[in-house]
């Protein structure tokens, strides 16, 4: 019972300092016009923690080194926490120190639930983390073959299983409910990476080439690139209102592309030749990349504003290792 309250007052305390500290005033957070993105940014030596919003960017300076390998950042509606090969870390109060909180997830993929935390665990269940430090907890869900989970634009998460059938499933807490499947199989190529889902259809994504790029509303399935000469997706962004946004590497380089449908789209940023990227969607305008290892691109961390075509905001030219954007 203390252990669980003074884990309530530290989230407490991590909410009120980012709220209050320096009167951060991150516009719009609670009406939710545009998300707030938590990344990981690592130079070699020393860990820091940049929260970033289009109207707000502050980066903390962690007093704390991480085991190496494996590193992650997540965050629910109270608490921040990280991931690495050894441990999951809950923040301190002032951002920049950190406390063990439970072992490892089991997936690198860690997503903020309500009050929660929750991974894939296995083909057949989640793993669950509460508030109360007892550690990650096997939820067993009475499928066969998890892909992985994502968000949704309502916050929610979703299962996606692979099956008998193509299928989307909403986790209520303890188990999970059918949504909706694909009316024939998807010819996926490469391994799973993330998925979405608006109100209107649900989106997955894989590391291939052709045949990686999916949409159902369970009447109607599209694959957007059944045809390419991508080399490889490497990550994707949908926005609530149905935008897609993906990194590509093609012809030794990566690029931003908007993708407007089926072999419909428009480079609109060369990245570099090099690194590991990751992309989300904090608005209908807004795209924040995470970028490590870049070495004649844009490294780091930025957000990119679709309409006008331009970055709009360069939070770190150093390594953005992790990132995570709550819903």
């Amino acid at each position: 019972m203390i252990q669980k309250l003074f884990i309530a007052l530290i989230s407490i305390i991590v909410v009120s300092s980012i709220t209050a500290c320096d009167r951060l005033n991150m516009y719009d957070i609670a009406s939710r016009k545009s998300r707030t993105a938590y990344a990981l940014i690592f130079n070699g030596t020393t860990y820091r923690l940049a929260i970033a919003h289009p109207e707000y960017d502050k980066i903390y300076t962690s007093n704390f080194v991480f085991s190496a390998g494996s590193e992650g950042v997540s965050a629910n509606n109270l608490t921040i926490i990280v991931y690495d090969s050894t441990n999951t870390y809950i923040s301190n109060n002032d951002l920049t120190s950190w406390l063990v909180y439970a072992a490892y997830p089991a997936s690198t993929n860690v997503i903020g639930y309500h009050d929660n935390f929750i991974c894939r665990e296995s083909t057949s269940s989640l793993s669950i983390l509460h508030d109360s430090m007892a550690g990650w907890v096997s939820v067993p869900l009475g499928l066969s073959s998890i892909q992985g989970i994502f968000n949704g634009y309502d916050g929610e998460v979703y299962v996606f299983d692979t099956g008998s059938n193509y299928s989307f499933y909403r986790f209520n807490g303890t188990g999970v409910e059918l949504m909706q499947s694909f009316q024939s199989t998807p010819p996926t190529s490469g391994t799973y990476l993330g998925g979405f889902r608006t109100k209107n259809y649900f989106y997955v994504w894989y590391n291939g080439g052709n045949d990686s790029i999916f949409r159902t509303n369970g009447s109607v399935d599209i694959n957007y690139n059944d045809t390419t000469a991508w080399s490889n997706v490497v990550d994707v962004a949908i926005t609530d209102d149905d935008k897609m946004y993906a990194i590509i590497f093609v012809s030794g380089t990566y690029n931003l592309l908007h993708i407007k449908g089926p072999m419909d789209f428009t480079t609109v940023l060369f990245l570099g030749t090099t690194g590991t990227f990751k992309i989300d969607c904090l608005d209908s305008k807004h795209i924040i990349v995470a970028a490590y290892g870049n070495t004649d691109g844009y490294n780091g961390l930025f957000i990119y504003n679709v309409e006008s075509k331009k970055i709009e905001k360069f939070i770190t030219a150093e390594d953005a290792i992790a990132l995570y954007v709550h819903r």
